[in-house]
């Protein structure tokens, strides 16, 4: 990718404008805001919190109640809208990802949606025993967003059908090319180059449903994403697994502005929980500066669990 589209992106801002991390007590029936972050194109604002929900509040609050995704794009919705307008920002649609150990929910992600090329897939099994989509978001896709709605994947098809498979999160890059990818957007203005699936929960080892998150490189959902996966284990008394990079696309941002991402790798692993951090200094990241800023200015890593198993870690970079 070349510099002046680089500079394009930072000062446009990815499509999740908004994160928020909600950590879940130890009654299992609140959660604590854990940090709330506003992306502002090319500033990060992001503080703590302390405040608490019960199950059912708010959109993180529906996703721990549901103990699955959800996704809100109501016009008009008061959430969406008091949440946007809380933050200086018009934000187009909220998704809560929940980080599900078995049947406990240990967090839950919310990201707030500017207006942009995107698209936002819940997954679910149906009566035959297939996935469709349950819930969704489109942007700019027409021609996607009929296709998607009459498709339907069985187990091991597609890449939802390969995330419910196998329970693990799968990254699937240049989709106009890729032979697994079992949707046409040809008739669309916008080309969706990144597809991420994340399961929610399992169950036998099997997801319960899935996330899919589709992203252009026009504005991408984020600018990298990374999977983690242990591939052995140095010392089978403390579980400290030989964490490898399995899967990884910086596409929307030049190779030299790439951070390192072992240190917040190996925080989510050893705590079992999402970290959100602005802090690129030091061990964290090798960055170079880009017209004096950095491209890459946030990082946020989830745990995925395979049952009550942990087996990966899935980042973001903002």
């Amino acid at each position: 990718m070349t510099n002046s589209t680089s500079r394009a992106i930072a000062a446009n801002g990815t499509l999740v404008q908004y994160i928020e991390v909600w950590n879940a007590d130890a009654d299992g029936q609140s959660m604590s805001l854990e940090s709330h972050t506003r992306l502002r194109g090319s500033l990060v604002d992001s503080e703590t919190s302390g405040r608490r929900i019960r199950s059912g509040e708010g959109i993180a609050g529906m996703a721990l109640h549901q103990r699955h995704a959800i996704i809100l794009q109501e016009s008009p919705s008061d959430l969406l809208q008091r949440i946007g307008s809380k933050n200086g920002m018009e934000l187009a649609a909220l998704i809560a990802y929940p980080i599900m150990k078995g049947q406990e929910v240990l967090s839950v992600i919310v990201f707030g949606i500017g207006s942009g090329p995107g698209a936002f897939e819940v997954w679910s099994r149906d009566d035959r025993d297939e996935l469709s989509i349950s819930s969704s978001y489109y942007l700019g896709l027409k021609s996607f967003e009929f296709i998607s709605r009459h498709v339907k994947f069985p187990k091991g098809a597609g890449l939802p059908g390969a995330v419910w498979k196998t329970g693990q999160p799968k990254l699937a890059q240049d989709l106009a090319h890729s032979a697994g990818f079992m949707r046409s957007f040809e008739a669309d203005e916008t080309v969706l180059n990144t597809g991420l699936g994340l399961p929610v929960g399992s169950s036998a080892g099997n997801s319960e449903s899935i996330l899919l998150l589709l992203s252009s490189n026009a504005r991408p959902i984020a600018v990298g994403f990374e999977i983690w996966q242990p591939q052995a284990f140095l010392n089978a008394a403390t579980e400290a697994p030989n964490l490898s990079r399995t899967a990884a696309d910086w596409n929307a941002v030049t190779s030299s502005s790439v951070p390192r991402t072992d240190a917040i790798i190996a925080e989510t692993w050893t705590s079992g929980l999402p970290v959100f951090t602005t802090d690129l200094s030091s061990s964290r990241s090798s960055l170079e500066a880009i017209d004096g800023e950095h491209l890459v200015r946030a990082l946020l890593a989830i745990p995925v669990y395979r049952s009550v198993e942990k087996a990966a870690v899935v980042l973001f970079g903002f």
